[in-house]
């Protein structure tokens, strides 16, 4: 292995990266990325500095190359700014000219026209690639000078739009700069394509809002940051450091040679952007070495690179639930196809590293899938608290590394259970079943309660159907003495597949009251499926409870009542 490591990581200096590795013939598709920014005359109050121009030239500047991207400017109309097209050195040529043209002269804000802008060209037969929208505004739908005009436009969104987003596998993030726009549309149009959704402060967090978006939509290549050194290997063909600054403070950039450069003084092959709160340095044919610079240690710096060697990351869920596990797969590519050669991957370390707010939260290694390729791993979200992170995927082969970031919502789970017991008769429970709108389809809500008699025979009764996110359901005892209660549930995900939850049974000693039988019509009938997963998982508890179930419904005798 020591000798196989040498050789490798001498001939990686020497060589094509493609040909040393060994790759898939199938190249991977580039994202579509389509950016639309309000221009609307309510800007002058919520973006008097016009920070969207160095905000928007931080994302052009940084999307990888051979993305597609384009730029809308709306307001009463839609207009393009810099045309959808594949980014290159001609585009980003293009969006640094028409860039400062962005403004606040706009009389209206039809989000719709905005939208359909976006997906001209999307209908019909998909094409390989993600496909995202990123949407800004500060505002609520607006038209007209009727409101019912500017009323209809907002329920054609969420009727028809959002169904033609859908369909299309398309991706909308928002950013709201205000507290008056429109929350709910923004939530709907997020969370109903699996986007996600920011609320800007002010408009001198755009910036950093700009880049979160882009790691979101079109995630560029980077090498880890070390404090302020990072390592740069012979296959880089340029380089970017993104520094944000504290206030006037100077940057400055240090080569493995040991010249230094400043924002007035560095050669022609360096371009510098002195920027309303970063600088943006961009290095041609960068040396090989570690590299230092002078400025604010920020976790939103980075070291983006050009390069044929890269890392890519399997697109993961924007939110997941606490009592989920997430799967992270993330591949190396050469020439932009897929890395094939197990007995060079072996010599590649991988980890990922979720970041919050009080600092690392959690770090694991990712193991390599020799069958497929790839390194694969999970996330706990048992493991960690609710909140926004930073997910940080690392490989290093000792002569390269390689990083890409993205965030990850972390969220308490959906369903919350709340029983109540009649203290004067004291022989039924009375169970809300209750789902979070926010992060899931309520109407999805389905499952069981498993009933333990204090006989220790098992039945079980089915979830009604929720009424406004709430499923109510009432157990009569059959018998004086402790009742067992366990909940089986399951919802649609935030990630578009199910989730499960089993919360903690609980025990109630209840009196014995003739049971008052009723029809059990008003019922909604569990998914059979779901019965057989839970069957089909070795809960034998739960077998018994599909047998029961069956008669249940055979000859409609079971003391379970729906509260309404």
């Amino acid at each position: 292995m020591c000798k196989l490591s040498t050789l490798f990581r001498t001939t990686l200096q020497r060589l094509a990266v493609f040909a040393i590795f060994g790759v898939s013939p199938a190249l991977l598709a580039a994202p579509d990325v389509r950016i639309l920014i309000d221009v609307s005359g309510s800007m002058r109050d919520n973006d008097p500095a016009n920070l969207r121009v160095p905000a928007m030239r931080l994302m052009s500047e940084l999307l990888p190359p051979g993305t597609t991207a384009g730029v809308w400017l709306f307001a009463e109309t839609a207009t393009a700014l810099v045309a959808p097209g594949v980014v290159d050195a001609a585009w980003r040529t293009e969006a640094r000219r028409q860039v400062p043209r962005i403004h606040a002269r706009g009389l209206f804000t039809d989000i719709e026209r905005a939208l359909d802008a976006a997906l001209n060209g999307w209908d019909g037969a998909a094409k390989p690639g993600e496909r995202h929208v990123v949407l800004l505004t500060d505002g609520v739908v607006d038209v007209s000078k009727n409101p019912d005009d500017s009323a209809a436009s907002r329920a054609r969104i969420v009727d028809a739009q959002i169904e033609r987003l859908q369909g299309q596998g398309a991706t909308v993030h928002a950013i709201a700069l205000s507290d008056m726009v429109d929350k709910p549309l923004l939530e709907a149009l997020t969370a109903s394509t699996g986007g996600w959704l920011e609320r800007a402060d002010d408009a001198a967090s755009l910036q950093r809002i700009f880049l979160r978006m882009l790691e979101q939509t079109a995630p560029p290549v980077t090498v880890p940051l070390d404090g302020r050194r990072f390592e740069i290997d012979s296959t880089v063909a340029e380089l970017t450091l993104l520094v944000f600054r504290a206030g006037d403070e100077s940057v400055t950039l240090t080569a493995p040679d040991g010249v230094t450069w400043r924002q007035d003084e560095h050669p022609a092959t360096v371009q510098w952007r002195h920027e309303a709160g970063y600088d943006l340095i961009t290095v041609a044919q960068p040396l090989s070495g570690t590299w230092q610079f002078e400025g604010t240690e920020d976790p939103d710096n980075r070291a983006v690179i050009v390069t044929n060697l890269v890392l890519e990351l399997d697109r993961l869920p924007t939110t997941m639930l606490q009592s989920a596990t997430t799967p992270l797969q993330a591949r190396m590519l050469a020439g932009g196809a897929a890395v094939t050669r197990l007995e060079l991957l072996e010599l590649v370390a991988a980890s990922y590293t979720l970041s919050g707010a009080q600092g690392a939260a959690m770090t694991d290694a990712l193991t390599l899938e020799r069958d497929e390729a790839r390194f694969g791993g999970q996330i706990d979200g048992a493991a960690i608290e609710p909140g926004i992170y930073q997910l940080s995927v690392n490989i290093d082969a000792g002569t390269f590394k390689r990083q890409v970031n993205t965030r990850l919502r972390v969220a308490a789970d959906p369903i919350t259970v709340r029983y109540h017991v009649d203290p004067i008769a004291n022989s039924a429970v009375d169970i809300e079943v209750t789902a979070a709108s926010d992060l899931t389809d309520t109407a999805s809500l389905q499952g069981f309660i498993s009933v333990t008699e204090p006989n220790g025979e098992v039945r079980a009764a089915v979830l009604p159907a929720p009424i406004d996110g709430i499923a109510r359901l009432r157990i009569s005892a059959t018998q004086a003495g402790e009742v067992t209660l366990a909940p089986r549930l399951y919802i649609d995900a935030p990630d578009g597949g199910m989730s499960r939850f089993e919360p903690e049974p609980q025990r109630f000693e209840l009196a014995f009251t003739e049971p008052v039988v009723t029809e059990l019509a008003s019922s909604t009938p569990l998914s059979w499926p779901l019965l057989a997963a839970w069957v089909g998982g070795g809960n034998a508890l739960l077998a018994l409870g599909l047998g029961l179930i069956w008669l249940s419904f055979g000859r409609r005798t079971d003391p379970v009542e729906t509260v309404t």
